[in-house]
C-alpha cells in the first residue's frame, strides 16, 4: 500500500468516526484531527498480516472513547472540577469522614458522636443495602455502582439524621 493510500485511508476512518465522539468543547473537526494523529501513531503498530483499515477502525475508535472520557470535562472550567472532584470522593470515600463530606458535599465537624451516627444508620439502612453498607464499613471492596446507590441511600438517611 503506498502513502498515499495509508493517509486516503486514515482519513476516510476520520471522518467517519468523527460525529460518534463529539462531545462540549470538542467538535467533529476536533475530534477527526485527533483521529487521524491516532491513525498516524498505530502505524507503528500495524503488523501487516490483517487489513489495515480493520486495525486503524478499531485501533482509532478505542483511543477515540478513551481520548472523550480523559478530556470531557475541562479541568479549568466551572462546575467541571467540582464534578471531578466529587468523583474522586465517591471513588476514594473509605472512612466516615470522607464518607460524611462527600454526602454533604462539605467538611463535617468532628465534634459528631460517630457511635451514635452508625447505630442510627445501622436502624435504618433498608435490608437490601445492609451487605453493602457493612462491606464499606470494614473497608471491602465494592463496585462503583454499589458504591454509588449506597452513598445515595446514606445521604438520605443521615439528611434525617441532621435535620
Amino acid at each position: 500500500m503506498t502513502e498515499e493510500q495509508v493517509v486516503s485511508t486514515i482519513s476516510l476512518i476520520s471522518s467517519r468516526l468523527a460525529s460518534k465522539y463529539t462531545f462540549p468543547n470538542y467538535e467533529e473537526d476536533d475530534i477527526q484531527q485527533e483521529a487521524f494523529i491516532i491513525g498516524m501513531e498505530a502505524l507503528d503498530r500495524y503488523d501487516g498480516v490483517r487489513p489495515l483499515e480493520n486495525f486503524l477502525s478499531i485501533h482509532i475508535k478505542n483511543r477515540l472513547k478513551n481520548f472523550k472520557r480523559d478530556h470531557y470535562y475541562r479541568q479549568d472550567e466551572g462546575k467541571a472540577e467540582e464534578i471531578q472532584q466529587g468523583k474522586k470522593k465517591l471513588l476514594d470515600a473509605a472512612s466516615l469522614d470522607d464518607m460524611k463530606a462527600f454526602i454533604f458535599h462539605k467538611e463535617v465537624s468532628a465534634d459528631l458522636e460517630e457511635r451514635e451516627l452508625l447505630e442510627y444508620i445501622d436502624v435504618h439502612i433498608p435490608a437490601n443495602m445492609r451487605s453493602d453498607y457493612l462491606r464499606f464499613k470494614n473497608d471491602q471492596v465494592l463496585t462503583k455502582t454499589k458504591k454509588l446507590h449506597l452513598l445515595t441511600c446514606l445521604r438520605e438517611i443521615l439528611g434525617k439524621f441532621y435535620a
